[in-house]
């Protein structure tokens, strides 16, 4: 089996049931009514609400915001707008703000291709417990994009990540398990994590755990 890292760069969206409600929030339940909106194509309605989350310092108001302005969703596309509305629901405490934010600055979109910036952004997103900014702190470290390859690291923030529940994650750990990167060559931990990543939904996990059977079989290998 050949090393594969594999990293799936996507702006993602917060929908309402992955909002914690807030202490301090009213009977009315604004993010139900912004995504209900959202899934209707409404998109003026949601809008509004999220403008009126964010201007009362709501992270994941702003962050959904700056979704809207990404991807232009019932008006123009407007780049900056969307960075300035991640960077602060980053700054208010949202990961996932962080985390859309280093994927412009990975990818180059809207802003010159910035390792080094997608890293702090990354670094901030996995701070905040937010499973792909740790995936991917792991595959810069994995790669050495904008960091100093570090094996060592990209085994400690992929792991963070798979206990997150980042399917890709998982298996990228098994992956350095299988080649012995950061870590002894261990093939039943990498099937066990391969397996997790498939668990989680993760094809490729799917894949590799399917192969690793293959390849112990052969080797005479039992799991234990």
């Amino acid at each position: 089996m050949k090393k594969l890292i594999f990293l799936s760069l996507i702006i993602i969206f917060s929908n309402a049931n992955s909002m914690k409600k807030d202490e301090n929030s009213s009977k009315r339940d604004y993010f139900n009514e912004a995504f209900s909106a959202f899934e209707d194509k409404k998109y003026d309605k949601s809008k509004e609400i999220y403008e009126n989350l964010c201007k009362n310092n709501n992270a994941k108001g702003c962050t959904n915001l700056g979704y809207f302005y990404d991807n232009g969703l019932g008006f123009k596309v407007d780049k900056q707008k969307a960075i300035e509305l991640y960077k602060k629901g980053c700054e208010l405490g949202d990961g996932l703000g962080c985390s859309n934010l280093g994927v412009l600055y990975f990818r180059g979109d809207g802003v010159d291709l910035n390792f080094i910036e997608a890293f702090k952004y990354f670094q901030k997103g996995c701070e905040l417990n937010n499973a792909f900014s740790c995936s991917q702190l792991a595959y810069q470290y994995e790669n050495g994009d904008g960091v100093k390859q570090n094996h060592a690291k990209a085994f400690e923030f992929y792991k963070k990540a798979c206990e997150l529940n980042e399917g890709e994650a998982c298996s990228n750990l098994g992956t350095l398990y299988f080649n012995g990167l950061g870590v002894d060559i261990n093939f039943d931990s990498a099937l066990k994590y391969f397996q997790k990543g498939c668990d989680l939904e993760y094809k490729k996990g799917c894949e590799f755990e399917t192969e690793l059977r293959k390849i112990m079989l052969e080797k005479g290998l039992k799991e234990k």
